[in-house]
């Protein structure tokens, strides 16, 4: 999805960051969601959630 619609929805990157967090893929998770922190700045629940998953949460 974020292949085609990259910066259409920033649930995307939320949604995806999570799964790859829950799964144990933390790398995959900081990658999809600083990409998503890149292209919506603002957006708080990505930036949120990478800060999370940097720490370790």
């Amino acid at each position: 999805m974020i292949k085609y619609a990259l910066d259409r929805d920033a649930d995307i990157y939320v949604k995806l960051g999570t799964l790859y967090k829950d799964a144990g893929r933390k790398r995959d998770a900081i990658r999809v969601l600083a990409k998503g922190s890149r292209i919506l700045p603002t957006n708080p629940n990505i930036y949120r959630l990478y800060r999370e998953v940097r720490e370790g949460g």
